[in-house]
């Protein structure tokens, strides 16, 4: 089964093509620490991180019900909606399972991978300005039908959502804050530092976009074609990696990526028809 691989093609016709490949190991772009900038003072610092703090705040929005999250979709429009299920007494475990089964040792020492995935979140919040970002609490008594109406199973779970529609979803803490960092990217164009991922790497729509896009390179520019189905785990693990390629080696490769499932198999075609000339 194909589920994602990276092309060569070059703008003449004796183009070599290389599709699939088997996907790199996961990279992630890392999101900034906070920590003292030239010229800043430890006071300035904690002030800033207080600023910092309430623009957190103002990111992720909490939401309780079916009529918030319904109302939170439709504002969001077609921006990248990222929702954090999280509990204050689960962590690691199903909603239905009795907590106490899960704290062998204490409490605090149970919860506190959980803990970390909240901070995480919002520090991505915060570095993603375009990608709007819910938080819902699976200890609110309100929020069963919310619960049930996402398929909530485990928490915490964190989902991406656009235009109503679910993209992809990691459940459990394991590699949660990578996964989290990744999806963002994919899916919202966001990484850390403001950088924009179509920026470097050309978002490919059609058989028409990727034959103007091979053709409008120079000869001796190297263009990579990121083939990747929506939604497959390794086209978006991969995809970090991708990007930093692109932007190391601006100006003597181009890079683009077909990124959805519709658009996969024209980009194949071409691919294939290009390996037999």
């Amino acid at each position: 089964m194909i589920t994602c691989g990276t092309m060569r093609l070059a703008a003449s016709s004796r183009a070599s093509c290389r599709c699939p490949v088997q996907c790199a190991p996961r990279r992630c772009l890392p999101i900034a620490r906070i920590s003292l900038r030239p010229g800043e003072t430890p006071e300035q610092a904690q002030e800033r991180r207080m600023r910092e703090s309430q623009q957190v705040e103002e990111r992720v929005a909490a939401i309780s019900d079916l009529a918030d999250w319904d109302r939170a979709t439709a504002a969001a429009g077609d921006k990248l909606v990222v929702l954090e299920v999280e509990s204050e007494r689960l962590c690691q475990t199903g909603l239905d399972e009795e907590p106490e089964l899960q704290w062998k040792a204490d409490q605090a020492a149970a919860l506190a991978p959980c803990q970390g995935i909240k901070h995480t979140f919002a520090r991505i919040a915060r570095e993603c300005p375009d990608v709007k970002f819910f938080s819902l609490s699976a200890d609110d008594p309100d929020a069963g039908p919310l619960l049930d109406n996402l398929g909530i199973e485990v928490v915490p779970s964190v989902q991406f959502w656009k235009a109503g529609r679910l993209l992809w979803e990691h459940r459990g803490v394991s590699q949660l804050e990578q996964d989290l960092g990744e999806g963002v990217l994919y899916f919202g164009d966001s990484a850390a530092g403001g950088v924009k991922g179509s920026e470097h790497v050309t978002e490919l729509h059609s058989r028409e976009d990727l034959d103007s896009f091979v053709s409008s390179q120079e000869e001796r520019v190297l263009t990579v074609v990121n083939l990747s189905i929506s939604g497959a785990d390794p086209c978006i693990h991969i995809f970090p990696a991708v990007l930093a390629l692109a932007r190391s080696f601006k100006g003597y490769a181009a890079f683009g990526r077909c990124g959805s499932s519709a658009v996969f198999w024209e980009c194949w075609l071409r691919c294939s028809n290009q390996a037999t000339l």
